[in-house]
């Protein structure tokens, strides 16, 4: 498993030495239900995406981060606007927002679980 680095930009550089240590500790991150059936929809043909989504996997920010942008280029978008295909360069700046949306998602579950880890650990042990 990669380790999260703060270079990257996969996470708030706060939170890499937490995470790298909640990861040694327990990898696996449940995911709340809504966002599993939105990634799920979004990412169906990505076994990338929905292996570490089924698997509890935090590589999942790496993944969703690397796949937020347009699918088009700049060239593809000209060639689609020039040939009047208008709804493909829409249904695509749609799909770079939803797809952004669920990275920013993502990172805020991956900061409620390193708090819950951490607060777990500071817990006094009765």
């Amino acid at each position: 498993m990669p380790e999260p680095r703060e270079e990257d930009g996969s996470m708030p550089s706060a939170m890499v030495a937490s995470v790298r240590s909640m990861v040694q500790e327990s990898s696996v991150i449940r995911y709340p239900q809504e966002f599993v059936v939105r990634v799920k929809e979004e990412y169906s043909g990505d076994d990338k995406v929905l292996n570490a989504l089924e698997t509890g996997d935090y590589v999942l920010g790496k993944y969703l981060m690397e796949r937020m942008d347009l699918d088009m280029g700049p060239e593809q978008i000209i060639l689609a606007l020039e040939g009047g295909r208008t709804e493909d360069v829409l249904a695509e700046a749609k799909a770079a927002v939803r797809r952004t949306a669920m990275y920013l998602e993502w990172t805020r579950i991956i900061v409620d679980h390193v708090q819950s880890m951490e607060s777990k650990r500071a817990a006094p042990v009765l």
